[in-house]
């Protein structure tokens, strides 16, 4: 098992995102950085879309890579 990052980046302006995909402040609650232990990428991915639900994938960038040392864990979220 492996450390993999998640990285969620809305490309829209978050007012024109669906409104699941955003709180009461009109703040987005997916938008971040996610630490997921996995077996590989696929692995992770698929463990990250089973716990941070999204109402619609064409309004995020979604990218995966493998943790590196010089991340800054404290401003990332674990999925167990």
């Amino acid at each position: 098992m492996r450390w993999f990052v998640v990285e969620v980046v809305a490309v829209p302006d978050w007012e024109d995102l669906d409104p699941e995909d955003v709180d009461a402040e009109g703040n987005c609650i997916v938008d971040g950085c996610y630490l997921i232990r996995a077996a590989d990428e696929a692995a992770a991915l698929t463990r990250f879309h089973d716990k941070v639900p999204i109402t619609c994938l064409d309004d995020f960038l979604i990218t995966i890579r493998r943790r590196r040392p010089a991340d800054d864990l404290a401003s990332f979220y674990e999925i167990a």
